[in-house]
């Protein structure tokens, strides 16, 4: 639509970079309205919101208006932060030794709106091109119709609200924000999490966003590319209740180490690839979108532990508004960096990121605390029997 509205390929980047900026404004704005009413009021706020960026856009297409477009990204973007902070939420009405499994299968139901989002799009395109309107239209009017229907679902069968099913006594139990480490040197979960969360969320961008355009520019064909995507949405969402279920097991932070892992590989395997090899970047794409499910469910597990509902909620937020702001400026300079090193260069840049990550979170999280899965007793620290 960008393209078609302004006759330039160089602008063409700029509405995804508007929601995503969108998406991490909107973090921290419904955050604080999630830890002073509740999570419920914040959702549906969240999704009203994203209705009115959507309503918005479908005015931009047809006045064919490309500052118009970029406002209702930024707008649908806002609201869009909502459904990343639903995964909190879900996981507020489960005891904190089981929080991480219910964020992978909420993060694994985004696969559902991945396949029928787009077919939907399509079809109504179709309809609305037949009757003479935009065809970009038909996008934003199933987003309306999804997010509509996401607040009348909040607003009438989210209850009790979440935040208010697990008493404070609960998660201050199993909280690990203070590890106890003698040395000094360990880093608190919300550190480790935020450093998991930013760099798996700006190397998948950084490396998926210019993916199709390199295959392109190497004679791909568009149903080449489309495998290769599909190839990477497999990776990141088909496998999330079993890397919930893995973290929660063996603890999150072992699970984020190898989620920075697999991401250092897919880098390395993307730089490898045969120019114009489909398969070969599909594999490649495929294990980062695997390294992203991992870093990003089990980093947000350890967000999701300790403290009141106000206090986790305005990290929750704040950590959202960073990792989404940091992704927004990879997918600006994802295209400058390609220009100047190439895609092999950018694979290595994002690979060398994502390992130096992987070092860093195993060395600083080296207490006990932070590597034992939730509820794991240490030897020599049994609690005194109060017979």
């Amino acid at each position: 639509m960008a393209v078609d509205i302004t006759g330039s390929r160089a602008l063409s980047g700029l509405p995804v970079a508007m929601s995503i900026t969108g998406t991490a404004f909107g973090a921290t704005l419904l955050s604080r309205v999630m830890a002073r009413y509740g999570r419920r009021p914040g959702l549906v706020i969240g999704y009203a919101t994203a209705v009115a960026g959507a309503a918005l856009a479908v005015l931009a297409t047809v006045q064919s208006s490309f500052v118009l477009l970029l406002a209702a990204l930024l707008v649908i973007g806002s609201g869009n932060s909502a459904t990343q902070l639903a995964r909190y939420a879900a996981a507020d009405a489960h005891p904190a030794r089981h929080r991480t499994t219910v964020i992978g299968w909420v993060v694994w139901a985004a696969t559902i709106g991945a396949v029928a989002g787009p077919t939907l799009g399509t079809y109504v395109a179709g309809r609305l091109a037949a009757s003479g309107l935009p065809s970009f239209s038909g996008a934003f009017l199933v987003t309306a119709a999804a997010f509509a229907l996401g607040a009348l679902a909040f607003a009438v069968l989210l209850r009790p609200d979440p935040g208010s099913l697990r008493s404070p006594a609960d998660d201050i139990e199993h909280d690990a924000t203070n590890p106890a480490d003698e040395s000094g040197a360990a880093w608190s979960p919300i550190r480790v999490a935020l450093v998991g969360l930013v760099v798996s969320q700006c190397v998948m961008v950084l490396i998926m966003v210019m993916s199709p355009v390199h295959l392109r520019q190497h004679g791909g064909a568009v149903s080449a590319i489309g495998m290769m995507m599909s190839s990477h949405t497999l990776g990141m969402f088909a496998f999330t209740p079993v890397t919930g279920h893995l973290a929660q097991r063996f603890g999150n932070v072992r699970v984020l180490t190898a989620g920075l892992m697999l991401l250092t590989a897919a880098g390395i395997g993307g730089a490898l690839a045969p120019e114009g090899s489909a398969p070969a970047l599909a594999a490649a794409l495929f294990l980062l979108g695997l390294g992203w499910s991992c870093g990003f469910v089990a980093a947000s597990g350890l967000l999701a532990r300790g403290a009141v509902l106000a206090e986790r909620a305005r990290r929750q937020g704040s950590a959202d508004t960073i990792v989404f702001g940091a992704a927004a400026l990879a997918s600006l300079s994802s295209g400058v960096l390609l220009s100047l090193v190439g895609y092999a260069g950018l694979c290595l840049i994002g690979s060398a990121l994502a390992g130096t990550a992987a070092v860093v979170v195993h060395v600083r999280s080296a207490a006990p605390s932070l590597t034992e899965p939730p509820g794991t007793r240490r030897l020599g620290h049994s609690t005194p029997d109060r017979r």
